[in-house]
């Protein structure tokens, strides 16, 4: 038969044993900055008028880890075509400074309005580390880029990420 004092005392020991267990479960899941492990920027870009097959590439730093989902955003308004709308693609993407990209996948997870009709988020491109925007219309438009990823690596350069301006290709590899 227990005695009160070993109540007490089995109290006690299940008292620090919850105390600890709580103690180990919030230090283990803590919140960490966002701005670490997330960055989002946003490009603005003008496709020139009377120019078919233009392409314009958003590069990124090959010396960087990027293990993590990245989203491509674009959106449009009106200049000599209206090109309302979005298209959104979201890349899976594990790519190494040492091996280059090991796997990606992709997935269209927005398309609306008239701007998919006129635009195309190619693939992440192996050998170079870009990604092409393809304007599929010989017409001057505006376009917001928006370029958002959360990676499981700390501080990735986002400032080193790029877009060139519209160059014509001779035969662009549309997606």
């Amino acid at each position: 038969m227990y005695t009160t004092a070993n109540m007490f005392l089995l109290l006690g020991f299940a008292i620090i044993l919850l105390q600890s267990i709580s103690n180990v479960s919030s230090a283990e899941h803590k919140a960490v900055d966002e701005n670490i492990y997330h960055f989002d920027l946003y490009f603005q870009i003008v496709f020139p008028n009377n120019l078919a097959n233009q392409v314009a590439y958003i590069s990124f730093p090959k010396k960087s880890h990027l293990f993590g989902t990245l989203t491509v955003t674009l959106t449009g308004g009106y200049n000599w075509q209206r090109t309302h709308g979005i298209l959104r693609k979201r890349f899976h993407i594990l790519y190494t400074n040492n091996s280059g990209l090991l796997d990606q996948i992709t997935e269209i997870t927005d398309s609306a309005g008239l701007l998919p009709s006129q635009w195309k988020i190619g693939d992440l491109d192996k050998k170079t580390h870009r990604i092409p925007i393809y304007h599929l219309v010989p017409t001057t438009n505006i376009l917001t880029i928006n370029v958002e990823a959360t990676t499981i690596h700390q501080n990735y350069p986002k400032n080193s990420i790029t877009i060139s301006d519209p160059i014509v290709v001779n035969s662009p590899k549309k997606p």
